[in-house]
């Protein structure tokens, strides 16, 4: 957990003497995972700043959960809030819907893993929570502008 007084420099300063201090192979591969964990939550909360508690909690339910069917419902669920509360609050915050970021979070993730496996389509689909592969192929050309086997071509040239 990141400490909300430390600044960035500050962790990079306490992770290089930590660094100095390892003294073996698995010391330093636990410090790496470690050192990734905190940059990695330090970068998305900052990086979430902007928005309300609501909505970050939101955000980070839909990237936490992308592999699940996810819907409205069951996301006004998670947050005990009234469904066109959370649709309204997300889109004044944000500019878009929760079925929009939702869509797009899972159109960036199965992109990355076209690029970054050899998984079928309809693996990938379902990675990313998405069971209808029609539906699949119409919204990732609708936000990549190619089908997922387009995208895949195109970057294997």
């Amino acid at each position: 957990m990141i400490d909300d007084n430390k600044s960035f420099d500050e962790i990079s300063s306490k992770y290089s003497k930590d660094i100095e201090l390892v003294s073996n192979e698995n010391e330093m591969i636990h410090l790496s995972l470690k050192m990734i964990e905190e940059y990695c939550e330090y970068v998305h909360k900052y990086s979430l700043k902007q928005y309300s508690p609501s909505v970050q909690k939101i955000i980070h339910y839909i990237n936490m959960n992308l592999s699940k069917d996810l819907s409205l419902d069951e996301i006004s669920n998670f947050m005990n809030m009234n469904l066109s509360y959370v649709s309204n609050l997300f889109k004044k915050e944000t500019g878009m819907t929760i079925i929009y970021y939702l869509n797009h979070q899972r159109i960036k993730h199965s992109a990355y893993l076209l690029r970054n496996t050899q998984h079928n389509i309809s693996y990938i689909a379902q990675q990313v929570g998405i069971y209808d592969l029609n539906y699949f192929s119409r919204i990732f050309k609708k936000y990549m502008g190619n089908t997922p086997t387009q995208y895949r071509k195109m970057i294997n040239k």
